[in-house]
Formats: C-alpha cells, structure tokens, sequence
C-alpha cells in the first residue's frame, strides 16, 4: 500500500479491507463524506463576464449568490436545517474564463450543499453572464499541497501518480525510505531496463515551477549511468523564467550536463495570418477573410507571436466586432482587445 493510501484511510479513520471492490468503493465514499469536510467551492465564469457595448468595449457586470449546506446522514436524509455559509457578489469586465475558490470552515459530517444565484441571468447574446458551480474540493492538510509543486520527494517517491519515477518503474517505494535506497532503488529499474534495450524518457513539462531542490533531485537522477550510456535521458520544458533558475548558483552543475537546449521563438506575422486561417477552417467557417492585414499586424504585435496570447486576443476582438455587428475584425479591436487582456503589449502606434 502506498503513502498517499496509509494518510487517506488514517485521515478516513477506516480500518477495513482496501480490497478492489464496488463494496470497498462504497464504504470509502460514505466514510470520506462523514470524515473530510468540504473546504472550497469552486464558482466558474465560462465565458467571462462582461457586457459588449455599442463602441465594442466591454462593461462591467454583476450576480450575486448565496451558498448554504445542511448535514444528512448515510441515506441522504437531511439532519439538519438549511445554514447560509456564505454571501457573495462578482463583477467583473473580462471576456477571459474565471474560475473562484470559496473556503469555508465546517465541521466534519456528510453534506446536502446547494448554490443559489440570487440576481437575474441576462441572456442577450451581448453579455457573457453565465455561473457555473464547478464543485466542491476538499484535501488532506498537511499532507497534500493545494498548489502541488514537485518536491523532490514527489519526484522519486509514490506520492503523486503521475510525477513519480520509482512508481512508474514499478517499483515498491516505503515512505519511510531515505534518498539513497530510493536512487539505488531506482538505478536498478534503469539497470533493467536498458539489459532489455530500453531507453527511459523524463518529461517534466512547466519546470519553471519547480524549487531549487528538486532540480538538484534531476542532477542526481542524471548521474545514473553506466560505462557507455546514461540510463536516463530527461527533458524540462518551461517558461522563459525556466532559464533564471536554471542560472541559480545552487544547481550550476546541473545546468553543465544540459547537453541541448532550444528556444521557441514566437510565430512570425505570415504564421500568425496561417494559424488564423487554419483556425477558423477548424471551426468550420468558410466565407470571407476577417482578419485583414492590419489587424494580423496589431495581432502579432500585441501578442509577440504567443499562441495562447494571440487565441485571446483573437476572441476578444471577434467579440467586439460581434458587438457593432460588423463582420471583419480591424486594427481598433485588436487595440481594445490588447488593453483588456494581462501580458499583450501595450497598444501603440500600430
């Protein structure tokens, strides 16, 4: 049994059998909602929300909600009455998705929890009014991170599935194992591995977010090796901020056994025009050009041939060229586009 199990079932408080069952599922979820609290609810903005206005800007809108939760026992039936847990109103003038997190202290016990939006939905198609609740999310403190990041123990251990190198090599980790066990641990799965004439692939994408630790975790990792071949290959892939730490004293050996590196440079204006054009084919449209040549232009610029920057900006403007009920997107949409989204450059002469 895993880590991550033995915390689970000892949060739970549950002694019985973790045999592979929908009897043992059943159990789990009834002693997970008796035991663990929910402590966030999660509220989302699909669309944004904003109202386009005639000029085609966007101008702030509100709702307001309330979510209340009353306790049930094992059957669904409700024990307790209806208690407000809180009170909350949003407004906001973004065409960008939001998704908010509402914490709340409750004692541990099995709850019936609704959400009620307590203003009027506009449904004209000028406004992005729409809240969905996303869920409720409860976690194990002090044992798992609201913000994972890869430590360095998660990097060799069991206890994130996905991230786990000794788990995905197959093998039995103790949580009570040191560094050193785990690495020869380890060496010796690779070992295998490349007798069979295998080659084991690292990817860690987002590395920008790991601590200095865990990049001194991958050093060690990729001092296994033998006589002719390393027994690992890894390959990071990050933000630009990747480089900064990368440049940190404190994993200078590190960055000496990078053997290759390459940086994406942003889509050059005519890769912008093409991916515009492969876009909307996509999607299915198919009638006349509606990013001119300068709007392609202010595109490129104000996104600096970022595709996730440039997807928004090119929502955005469509959106206010939906708003004057214009069918091609100008220099001017791109421009307020631009000043309404978080890192585009800012709108200047172009």
């Amino acid at each position: 049994m895993s880590p991550f199990l033995r915390a689970y079932f000892s949060r739970l408080g549950w002694t019985g059998e973790p045999d592979v069952s929908i009897d043992t599922l059943r159990q789990l979820h009834l002693q997970h909602n008796s035991a663990i609290p929910f402590e966030n609810l999660d509220v989302l903005l699909p669309r944004g929300f904003y109202y386009a206005n005639d000029s085609g800007g966007l101008n702030s809108v509100s709702t307001t909600f309330t979510v209340q939760a009353r306790t049930i026992d094992d059957d669904g039936v409700a024990t307790g009455v209806w208690a407000t847990l809180g009170t909350h109103t949003i407004s906001k003038a973004t065409t960008t998705p939001q998704r908010i997190s509402y914490r709340y202290a409750v004692t541990a016990g099995r709850y019936e929890v609704r959400f009620q939006r307590t203003d009027t939905k506009q449904t004209d198609s000028r406004y992005g009014h729409e809240v969905d609740w996303a869920g409720l999310r409860a976690y194990l403190q002090h044992y798992l991170s609201p913000n994972p990041i890869l430590l360095p123990f998660h990097l060799l251990g069991e206890f994130s599935r996905t991230l786990a190198l000794a788990e995905e090599l197959g093998l039995a980790v103790s949580a009570a194992s040191d560094d050193y066990h785990l690495l020869q641990s380890v060496n010796r799965a690779l070992l295998a591995h490349a007798a069979a004439g295998r080659q084991v692939v690292v990817c860690i994408d987002e590395a920008q977010a790991m601590p200095l630790e865990t990049l001194e975790s991958l050093r060690l990792l990729s001092n296994l090796e033998t006589e002719k071949r390393k027994l690992l290959q890894i390959i990071l892939f990050g933000q630009p901020e990747l480089d900064g730490k990368l440049a940190e004293p404190a994993v200078r050996q590190l960055l000496q056994r990078i053997a290759f590196n390459y940086r994406l440079s942003g889509l050059s204006r005519q890769e912008v025009e093409n991916y515009l054009a492969h876009r909307l084919r996509v999607a299915g449209y198919r009638g006349e050009r509606v990013f001119g040549p300068r709007a392609v232009r202010c595109l490129h610029r104000a996104s600096r041939g970022t595709p996730r920057l440039l997807n928004i900006l090119a929502h955005k403007s469509l959106l206010a060229v939906f708003g004057e009920g214009r069918h091609a997107v100008r220099a001017a949409h791109v421009r307020q586009a631009a000043a309404d989204t978080e890192g585009a450059a800012a709108p200047g002469w172009w």
